[in-house]
């Protein structure tokens, strides 16, 4: 009767043993998952931020100078200016640029007169 005992105890502290074991593995899994998503927004807002930086800089050459550069090259990083279209005033081009491993890319039309006018900005 005593073993029958012992290995009934033994067999209960056994089964919660797992089943904490497999409680604190999956949460565990879960926080790095959170952690992981969470590291890819803050690469992805960087890249973002390279990527406006980039065009801000193509859009300043674009008023001084009425011409587009192939490339922008920032302390943060570079990016490629790919022109779509010109016409007269009007000017459209995409702006790409790599961070860490994550790519973004900014398509915008603008007017150049006096000033630059931008009437489309959209991040792709």
């Amino acid at each position: 009767m005593k073993n029958r005992e012992g290995f009934i105890a033994f067999s209960s502290i056994l089964l919660v043993s797992t089943i904490i074991g497999v409680i604190t593995l999956s949460v565990s899994l879960n926080s790095i998952s959170g952690a992981q998503q969470s590291l890819s927004l803050y690469g992805r807002d960087d890249s973002l931020y390279l990527v406006e930086s980039c065009v801000q800089d193509a859009l300043l050459t674009l008023n001084t100078t009425n011409a587009l550069t192939a490339s922008v090259v920032l302390p943060a990083g570079s990016c490629t200016v790919t022109l779509n279209s010109h016409t007269g005033n009007n000017w459209s081009f995409t702006t790409t640029g790599t961070l860490n491993g994550y790519s973004r890319s900014i398509y915008v039309e603008a007017s150049r007169t006096t000033t630059i006018l931008i009437t489309k900005w959209i991040d792709q």
